[in-house]
């Protein structure tokens, strides 16, 4: 989250104009005891800590700056910084949930439940890009989580521990994760439920904004940047949480799981993807854009790619065993005006 010797830095340059003997030092005790432990090494080791009282805090941290041999007035004014460095600490926004995201590792995020008590503050704040990021993590702990064959007993572990049983290091790991994959499981239900199955509630990926105001106009929501280089992996969270949920509705609309597949296919063009949207569009111009934008990267979907495939392996037929027709068949375009076609082939590379 945010970078704490940063703030530490710019709160002993502020300081000491005023506290010539303040170290950074006394100011890494000094946020520790306002967050309620006896020394800086401990609030390090601590995984998770709630702080509901910041004047109590404050008093800690005069109460620990007297007992470092400051004054009553400097304390105080060392306190106070503090609660101010705190206030800037504590202040998450979703540009750090998104650096959380790029940095942590599984381990971290799994042993780590404050940062998803920060994501459900933003949502419920109707901060649509938290929402998104949250889905996505989310998705991705759960299916590491699931992928661990070991983790299935981890039910079984845990009620042995809170009957007592002695545990060897294994299994009191596989009880702890299960313990603390159940605050994963509660958060995507809480943002699946804050969705309620609208697209609105869910932003779409900023790459594809000049199709959607050429052709959708008023039909989308908000617009967002992250993922913007790995629109796949947004699609792949949208595929888990809907095998996740095991619902015969769409978790996710359509809409917004197009947009995504969208966003994959400017990144990456290829011809399945491309016939893919082409098919799924009902607007003839927006069918032609794509189909010229698949010219754009010499990719045409309207020609045939018929190869020989061996058909009891599945690969490219070698002259031995059984040969069947794969490969790709062309799709057909609707017919527009030449006019229409002329302003599209244009309009590619300002849209895109």
């Amino acid at each position: 989250m945010k970078n704490l010797k940063a703030l530490v830095h710019t709160t002993h340059s502020e300081l000491k104009k005023t506290i010539p003997t303040v170290k950074k030092s006394h100011l890494y005790e000094a946020i520790a005891s306002f967050c309620g432990f006896n020394s800086y090494a401990a609030f390090q080791s601590a995984d998770e800590f709630q702080l509901t009282d910041e004047e109590l805090a404050t008093g800690r941290c005069f109460e620990r700056m007297l007992d470092m041999s400051f004054g009553a007035a400097n304390a105080l004014l060392i306190s106070q910084h503090t609660a101010k460095l705190w206030g800037e600490l504590n202040n998450i926004s979703v540009d750090d949930i998104w650096h959380y995201y790029v940095n942590s590792s599984y381990e971290e995020r799994l042993a780590s439940s404050r940062t998803l008590e920060i994501i459900k503050a933003l949502a419920q704040k109707q901060d649509v890009e938290a929402k998104l990021i949250g889905l996505v993590l989310t998705a991705e702990v759960l299916a590491e989580y699931e992928d661990d064959l070991d983790n299935r007993s981890g039910e079984y572990w845990h009620s042995k521990r809170l009957a007592n049983h002695k545990l060897s290091d294994i299994q009191l790991g596989i009880a702890n994760n299960y313990l603390h994959i159940q605050c994963y499981r509660e958060l995507v239900e809480h943002l699946l439920n804050d969705c309620n199955n609208e697209s609105s509630l869910l932003p779409s990926p900023s790459s594809i904004k000049g199709t959607a105001n050429k052709f959708h106009q008023g039909q989308r929501g908000q617009w967002t940047s992250f993922f913007s280089q790995s629109p796949y992996t947004v699609i792949e969270a949208f595929e888990f949480i809907q095998h996740y949920r095991d619902i015969g509705d769409k978790v996710v609309s359509p809409e917004l799981y197009m947009d995504w597949y969208k966003a994959e296919a400017i990144l990456n063009p290829n011809k399945e993807m491309i016939a893919d949207i082409i098919g799924y569009l009902c607007s003839d111009e927006e069918k032609w854009l794509w189909y010229y934008f698949g010219l754009s990267s010499d990719i045409d979907v309207t020609k045939d790619a018929h190869i020989a495939i061996n058909s009891d392996t599945g690969g490219e037929w070698d002259g031995y065993g059984p040969a069947m027709v794969g490969g790709y068949t062309g799709i057909s375009l609707p017919k527009i005006s030449e006019s229409s076609k002329r302003e599209l082939q244009k309009a590619v590379s300002n849209i895109f």
